[in-house]
């Protein structure tokens, strides 16, 4: 088989099995963000104070990470990769999101649940957390009632109930955009529609 029916062949199968059916999956990103041993030159390393990414163990809350700001000068944006951004600020300080959808795309949210042209996006961060728990998850507690204080049980109910509420309508991501959110969708300022020329970088890792 030659190399470029091969490379055919599997960009093909990456695209089956990455969005069949009603679903669309992402078979590459991992939860888990890796360490960066070898920083080269083409990459920075920023301090982040950043709470929106947090899931469950504040991942990128006064951490040292490892971004490249060139990055997408040579790849094309692909979902689920995090991303550094511009924001509104004056700080000079970088926001941190994960990229959802791109321009063209249909973005739906359903009960705390992101739909991408009308599939539904049947990974991690395709569904609304809180400290690293789903709608499921936090439902899961409930029924559990095995909670060391009334407080904290009070603080699930709530989170249930607003996850329940997370619906937005439908609407098409514009040209020259992406669509973008935090993990933890309580504290993530950041859903919605981000202009490409507002990347900054691509999150490598962790020094």
């Amino acid at each position: 088989m030659s190399k470029r029916i091969q490379g055919t062949f599997l960009a093909f199968l990456l695209l089956v099995t990455g969005c069949s059916g009603k679903t669309l999956t992402d078979p590459t990103t991992k939860i888990d963000v890796e360490v960066v041993s070898d920083i080269t030159s083409d990459m920075i390393v920023i301090h982040a104070m950043n709470d929106e990414m947090d899931r469950g163990n504040l991942d990128f809350f006064d951490k040292d990470i490892v971004v490249e700001p060139r990055y997408y000068d040579k790849h094309p944006i692909k979902r689920g990769e995090i991303i550094t951004y511009k924001g509104d600020w004056d700080e000079g300080i970088d926001g941190i999101t994960r990229v959802i959808a791109f321009e063209g795309d249909n973005v739906k949210i359903s009960t705390a649940q992101f739909y991408i042209n009308g599939k539904k996006l049947d990974t991690f961060y395709g569904r609304a957390h809180r400290l690293g728990k789903d709608l499921n998850q936090l439902k899961n507690e409930l029924e559990k009632g095995d909670f060391e204080a009334s407080h904290i049980e009070q603080n699930v109910e709530n989170m249930v109930e607003y996850f329940q509420d997370i619906s937005e309508e439908e609407i098409t991501v514009p040209e020259g955009f992406v669509y973008v959110t935090g993990d933890d969708w309580f504290r993530s300022g950041t859903m919605g529609v981000l202009p490409i020329e507002n990347i900054t970088g691509k999150l490598i890792g962790y020094k």
